[in-house]
């Protein structure tokens, strides 16, 4: 069940919506759960993509920077 694992992910979303997501049976999940949006984001644009799978890129571009104010005169 997905919503589980994205609850048990979330630390304490769960706890907030007044139960525990490790420990509440599936059906009493689905009917608490059941007004709950669930969207899935594809992320685009900087730092996203095949040229960055991981999402490091921006420390190269960060260091790039800091490396240019230092050796700039």
């Amino acid at each position: 069940m997905v919503i589980r694992q994205i609850l048990k992910n979330a630390g304490f979303a769960g706890f907030f919506e007044g139960y525990n997501p490790f420990t509440i049976t599936d059906d009493d999940l689905m009917r608490k759960s059941g007004d709950m949006p669930l969207l899935r984001f594809h992320p685009l644009g900087i730092a996203n993509g095949a040229s960055d799978p991981g999402g490091w890129a921006w420390i190269w571009l960060f260091a790039f920077f800091i490396i240019l104010e230092i050796v700039r005169p």
